[in-house]
């Protein structure tokens, strides 16, 4: 029930519905924690989990809760089965990325980005493979490590480009 309301919820967080939604999720934000939780021993609790992570992250970000969401996204992607090099894991663990270079955590960001650009490569989901390039290039640029940043901007401009024409 709490996965389905998160998945519903996701782009209604995004536009008009905003609030209404905010406030939906902030009456139920104690029973989407319990449900991740839950996830541990539930089958296909990992495949769950980063479902639900995934879900939660926007509401969790507009709220201002980082460190949480950073918290519930390694807990999702340390479950025993949350380790297959697919679409969900690399999703995750680009959220987890993001999450922490916004916390100034711009090693772990580095290193959670670099897995999520190489599943989305071995994947060969040109979406996924721009997802995490601009975050990489700011967890660069917060290391000292401009070039590699420019590289990572140069790339992330070229696949959105790249997904722009695909709309043609």
């Amino acid at each position: 029930f709490y996965l389905d309301l998160a998945e519903k919820a996701r782009p209604e967080l995004v536009g008009p519905q905003q609030a209404a939604w905010l406030k939906r999720i902030d009456a139920d934000a104690e029973n989407l924690l319990a449900a991740h939780a839950r996830c541990e021993h539930a089958d296909r609790g990992a495949e769950l989990g980063l479902r639900l992570v995934w879900s939660m992250r926007r509401y969790l970000m507009l709220r201002g809760l980082l460190g949480l969401g950073h918290r519930m996204t390694v807990e999702a992607l340390a479950r025993p089965g949350a380790q297959q090099r697919d679409e969900a894991r690399c999703r995750v663990v680009c959220d987890a990325g993001q999450l922490a270079s916004f916390m100034g955590r711009y090693q772990e960001a580095r290193t959670h980005l670099e897995e999520s650009l190489a599943i989305a490569r071995e994947i060969g989901s040109k979406q996924c493979i721009a997802r995490p390039l601009q975050p990489l290039a700011l967890a660069c640029l917060g290391l000292g490590d401009r070039e590699r940043a420019r590289g990572h901007l140069v790339e992330a401009l070229g696949e959105g480009r790249d997904l722009l024409g695909d709309l043609d």
